[in-house]
């Protein structure tokens, strides 16, 4: 009998120190977690540029001497950069070297620097361009509207591989103006 007793003290004391802890420690930590999505996620909107729309004077293409050694790339794109060099030649052409600026090689797709020319600026001295300029003298550029080495420029026209330099270029520029 008393083996009887101590063991049943022993399971009313064992339940109650049992029970105690169970209460004197916080309850283990739950999580729960979303359930699963069968929707994919909307994508984020992107910013675009749109195309430049450079507009192109087709009447200048009949003032350029030679123009099969020229390869058509686009018929006619806006730039803008800094002028690198200006140069007078002896076809009458003005080669003005532009250092095309990040956003406008992007917009325009063009190379990051071009020969940009003016033709007709000046009466050629030699070879085909006297027959091709004439009398006619560039209305875009002129003598006393160059620009200078070191000034913002923005340039429209055609887009062209010069075939006999290996230049690109913009080839006749359309407009010019110091930006």
């Amino acid at each position: 009998m008393r083996n009887a007793a101590t063991i049943i003290i022993g399971i009313i004391l064992g339940t109650s120190l049992v029970g105690c802890s169970h209460h004197s420690k916080p309850p283990p930590p739950t999580t729960t977690r979303p359930a699963p999505t069968t929707t994919k996620p909307k994508p984020v909107p992107t910013t675009t540029l749109p195309p430049v729309q450079a507009k192109c004077d087709p009447a200048l293409q009949k003032r350029v001497y030679s123009p099969a050694r020229l390869k058509p790339l686009k018929p006619c794109v806006k730039i803008q950069g800094i002028v690198k060099a200006v140069k007078h030649e002896g076809d009458g052409d003005v080669h003005i070297d532009v250092a095309v600026d990040p956003a406008s090689q992007k917009a325009a797709g063009v190379r990051p620097y071009l020969v940009t020319e003016a033709v007709c600026v000046w009466k050629p001295s030699s070879g085909p361009a006297i027959a091709v300029c004439g009398t006619y003298r560039s209305k875009v550029v002129t003598p006393t509207t160059l620009p200078k080495i070191g000034q913002h420029v923005e340039e429209t026209g055609p887009y062209v591989l010069d075939l006999g330099h290996g230049d690109y270029e913009i080839h006749p520029i359309n407009t010019l103006k110091v930006v």
